[in-house]
């Protein structure tokens, strides 16, 4: 008998909200060596041939994880809450699954994620996948601080401007914090000032990206997102984001555990109060 793990199946253990989730599903899917153990509590997943799901946990959390027998192997496939049985589409093929055991190529991925708060530009996890992963989040506010900020990237054809759009589509709300703009880019932020609230403060010189997740629409599959915040060294320009291709800084985040939360709420507060908006900087200026 040979244990696989799907792709989907590794992307569920590196990508849900809960730090401990990998660790939790990990005890759950395989014996100390590797093996498969049957659980008593496995039982069949109704039209797809096959298929089984096991409980990971029960009560609040009540996490699954659903495997397939082909003859004699296993595929571990998804894992995640109660809403993984819906709409299940398992693959015709499961040939790109990793064999457990051995170091097949694909397989880094837990590797890649097993720091998982350290957030990065150059390797996993990537900072401009977080970011694009919240675009399809309902938010009730967004607040971004950076001292620089890309007029291209907030455009609606940019990662920020895409996550502005969907944000303010789905009535959440944008603040977001920046020093002054250069006197060619006036117009630039006197645009984007009628997306978001613009906020200009002369000595910031942090980054901080902190969402906060309008739960009352999130669908059942999204149920597990919570609320994040992500503080580092990256800058909203393409540079910051390696977003420009070859040739990117080095660039270290770390995403903020969920329990101490409300200090970066209370920084960024505390930086809205001390900023003032882009007409009123403007307005400043000219009287100078």
């Amino acid at each position: 008998m040979a244990i696989y793990f799907c792709p989907e199946f590794l992307r569920d253990l590196a990508e849900h909200g809960d730090a401990n989730f990998a660790a939790r599903v990990l005890s759950k899917v395989t014996g100390a060596n590797g093996s498969f153990e049957p659980d008593a509590d496995d039982h069949r997943y109704q039209g797809v041939d096959g298929a089984w799901i096991r409980y990971i946990s029960r009560q609040q959390t009540a996490y699954r994880a659903i495997f397939i027998r082909r003859g004699d192997d296993i595929f571990w496939f998804r894992a995640g809450g109660h809403s993984i049985e819906e709409r299940l589409k398992v693959p015709n093929e499961l040939n790109v699954a990793a064999q457990v055991g051995g170091a097949p190529d694909g397989l880094d991925l837990l590797r890649d994620h097993r720091n998982h708060r350290y957030v990065k530009s150059t390797h996993p996890r990537f900072l401009k996948e977080v970011l694009s992963s919240r675009i399809l989040i309902p938010h009730k506010t967004v607040m971004l601080a950076s001292p620089k900020l890309s007029t291209q990237l907030v455009s609606p054809v940019g990662l920020i401007g895409r996550l502005i759009d969907a944000t303010v589509e789905m009535d959440g709300r944008i603040t977001l914090v920046t020093r002054p703009p250069g006197a060619r880019e006036h117009d630039q932020y006197l645009w984007i000032a009628s997306r978001v609230d613009l906020l200009i403060h002369e000595k910031i010189n942090a980054r901080l990206f902190h969402f906060e997740v309008d739960k009352s629409k999130l669908d059942r599959e999204l149920q597990h997102v919570r609320d994040i915040a992500i503080i580092g060294s990256s800058e909203l320009t393409e540079k910051g984001l390696s977003l420009q291709g070859s040739d990117p800084d080095e660039e270290l985040c770390y995403e903020i555990s969920e329990d101490d939360l409300d200090g970066s709420m209370e920084f960024f507060l505390r930086l809205s109060d001390e900023a003032v908006d882009l007409q009123t900087y403007i307005a400043r200026r000219q009287l100078s």
